[in-house]
């Protein structure tokens, strides 16, 4: 060790006994002399500054963590240390110089040593505040870690002065969740350490510590208040207060009984539509009016005018449906086909699509009403009558009409009845037939099968002539010009918004409306582009003649 002279001696300890070394022995200069003698062979004048010489030294190792390479400080004022309390000794002046350096050495061993125990103490409380502070940091970096995690899970949060009162010990303030870090009880405060606490947390997030969760509230407490359908709702629909796996529970759970109550509906929907529909013919039934003579005929029409003083029947039309007609003056005719439960009433509007989702009465029904072309007439049959109806998939409306897709279909029922308000005729079933309504189904070509009136024979001739082309097979029954045609056209699902045709010629006057010819199936019909696309074969009539009514 090496003194630096500048009007002071500067030394440099280690530890305490390194201190202790120096202070009796300089090994590194001085001329051999200790430190120790140049205190005992000092200045006899008294110093009130030498306790805070010596203090000196040792809050210089005090400032210093590392406890290694301590500055020591010893100045002139040092060396009356000893000098200080040795005059306060009643030793008599006859004492040997040996006497008085051993007296010298016991005052300073006793300073030293009562400045290591206060020093060890001054480090302990260091040590300890230090240890304190560093597990406040930890604890702060946890809890605002949890803090990020919680606010992830959509856990409900809490505002700062909640917190604070919870750590302040406040019995009525929510529990502050332990996974945090933070726990009352283990910091042992009250509210008069508020000001410390928000120093700790002013290390954290501002909005995390404003958004502190409150996770454990008391679930069963809280319900205690509720009550009917407060209590209902709150344990049904997520809530503020419910954590993230709570609310996904809830959500997929109120999703879950949604959906099940929506196909309810769906379905009991369904259900009752079909169930009016059906009754809905059966009930309108009712209203036909089969008078037996001409008396009661007359006496009919009498009780239906005075029944509905408002309405005003169209002249010649027939009695028996004069009721039906009051009840919707667009009733036009009822459809029957024997041996299937084709037997509805026919309505005609301004346009084709008023009763595509209405029913007889107006009501909405996905079921719809069998409607006769706007275009027709009514009163004298045109060449062309077309009735358009649905192809429900339950059987019901025009769904029988699949049926005659195969030749058995046709010989069950190879008549069709009609009976408009002016007259009752039979069809004979000629064709049956698929096509499309989309014109892009068939390389841009639609088979015009809609129109009311041709222009000549030859133009009804090719039109047959293009029919039989088409059909699925044939019936036996005849036709020829100047025969008048019933068209009933239905969805099919071969290829989307496919078309399936029945193609019937009213029975001629004294003609057996059951006799037919022999039934022969057709091995290859035309079909639309789009049929061959789905079924994935070659179209033979690609090139083929596109006929257009004239």
């Amino acid at each position: 060790m090496t003194p630096e002279e500048n009007n002071q001696n500067t030394y440099r300890a280690e530890s305490f006994e390194d201190l202790r070394r120096q202070l009796r022995l300089d090994d590194d200069g001085n001329d051999g002399v200790s430190l120790f003698d140049e205190l005992m062979n000092g200045g006899k004048k008294k110093d009130p500054e030498t306790d805070a010489a010596i203090d000196n030294i040792y809050k210089l190792l005090e400032d210093d963590e590392d406890e290694s390479e301590v500055p020591v400080v010893v100045n002139t004022s040092t060396r009356k240390i000893v000098d200080e309390d040795f005059s306060k000794s009643n030793l008599n002046s006859h004492v040997s110089k040996d006497e008085k350096r051993v007296k010298k050495e016991e005052i300073l061993e006793k300073k030293l040593s009562e400045k290591e125990e206060e020093y060890s103490k001054k480090r302990s409380a260091k040590n300890l505040k230090k240890e304190t502070r560093k597990e406040e940091k930890a604890a702060a970096k946890q809890r605002k870690k949890n803090i990020k995690l919680e606010k992830k899970k959509g856990v409900k949060k809490s505002s700062t002065e909640t917190k604070l009162n919870a750590l302040a010990g406040d019995e009525n303030a929510p529990v502050i969740n332990r996974s945090s870090g933070v726990d009352a009880e283990d910091l042992k405060i009250n509210h008069a350490s508020i000001k410390e606490i928000e120093s700790v947390l002013e290390s954290a997030d501002s909005q995390d510590v404003n958004n502190i969760s409150m996770v454990d509230f008391d679930r069963t407490a809280d319900m205690k208040d509720r009550k009917g359908l407060n209590k209902f709702l709150y344990n049904t629909f997520p809530n503020k207060r419910d954590s993230g796996k709570e609310k996904f529970r809830k959500t997929v759970s109120v999703l879950s009984v949604l959906t099940i109550l929506g196909c309810a509906g769906f379905f009991g929907s369904l259900y009752i539509q079909r169930q009016q529909n059906i009754s809905q013919s059966t009930k309108l039934q009712k209203y036909i009016i089969e008078p037996e003579n001409e008396v009661q005929k007359q006496d009919e029409w009498e009780k239906v005018k005075k029944e509905y003083p408002d309405v005003e029947f169209p002249g010649g039309m027939n009695i028996k449906y004069a009721r039906l007609y009051a009840l919707n003056p667009e009733f036009v005719a009822w459809l029957s086909i024997p041996n299937t439960q084709i037997n509805v009433q026919v309505v005609k509007a301004e346009n084709n699509e008023k009763y595509l989702k209405q029913d007889f009465y107006g009501q909405y029904s996905r079921y719809g009403c069998p409607f006769m072309d706007f275009r027709d007439n009514i009163r004298n049959l045109s060449m062309n009558t077309i009735i358009y109806g649905h192809h429900m998939k339950d059987g019901l409306m025009f769904a029988e009409l699949s049926k005659y897709m195969k030749p058995d279909g046709f010989e069950n029922a190879p008549v069709i009845s009609l009976s408009t308000l002016y007259g009752d005729y039979n069809f004979k079933i000629y064709a049956v037939f698929i096509t499309n309504s989309k014109a892009a189904d068939d390389n841009g070509y639609l088979f015009n099968f809609i129109f009311n009136h041709l222009t000549s024979d030859e133009a009804f001739e090719s039109y047959i002539q293009a029919v039989d082309e088409r059909k699925l097979y044939t019936t036996g029954v005849d036709i020829e010009p100047g025969d008048k045609l019933l068209t009933l056209s239905t969805c099919t699902y071969e290829f989307e918004d496919a078309r399936l045709v029945v193609l019937a010629r009213m029975v001629r006057p004294g003609e057996n409306p059951t006799s037919h010819g022999k039934v022969t199936v057709n091995e290859n019909p035309r079909y639309p582009a789009k049929w061959y696309e789905t079924k994935k074969k070659d179209n033979p009539f690609e090139d083929a003649d596109k006929w257009y009514p004239s």
